[in-house]
C-alpha cells in the first residue's frame, strides 16, 4: 500500500496517519532534487509537506523544522518571491536562536 496520495499539483501528499519523520525526510529529499533541477514551485510543495509532518511530530520550533523552512526559503527565492524568502529565513534564525549558546563564539 502506498504511503501517499497523488495531489493535483506536485508531489503526492502523505496520507493522513503517515506523519512519520522518515516520510518527512523523503519529502525533503524530493524537494532538494526538484530545487536542484530548477523546479522551484514543485520543490516548495515537497518542502511544505515535509514541514507539515515535522511540525506535527516535533512542534513548530525544532531544528528539523527550521532546516525545512530554510529550504523553503531557497525555493521561494528561486521563484523570485524574495519577501517571502526573507520571512522564511528570519523564522529559521528565530528557531536557531532558541537553541544557540550565547557564549559560543560562532554566535554573532
Amino acid at each position: 500500500m502506498a504511503a501517499s496520495t497523488r495531489g493535483r499539483d506536485g508531489p503526492p501528499r502523505a496520507r493522513p496517519g503517515c506523519e512519520d519523520l522518515k516520510v518527512s525526510h523523503a519529502y525533503d529529499g524530493i524537494g532538494h532534487a526538484l530545487r536542484g533541477l530548477g523546479h522551484f514551485d514543485e520543490a516548495l510543495k515537497a518542502y511544505t509537506e515535509a514541514k507539515r509532518i515535522r511540525t506535527l511530530v516535533l512542534g513548530t520550533s525544532s531544528p528539523p523544522v527550521a532546516a525545512t523552512r530554510n529550504a523553503e526559503g531557497h525555493a521561494l527565492s528561486g521563484l523570485g518571491r524574495y519577501a517571502d524568502a526573507e520571512a522564511a529565513h528570519r523564522e529559521v534564525l528565530d528557531i536557531h536562536n532558541l537553541y544557540a549558546d550565547p557564549h559560543d563564539p560562532r554566535v554573532a
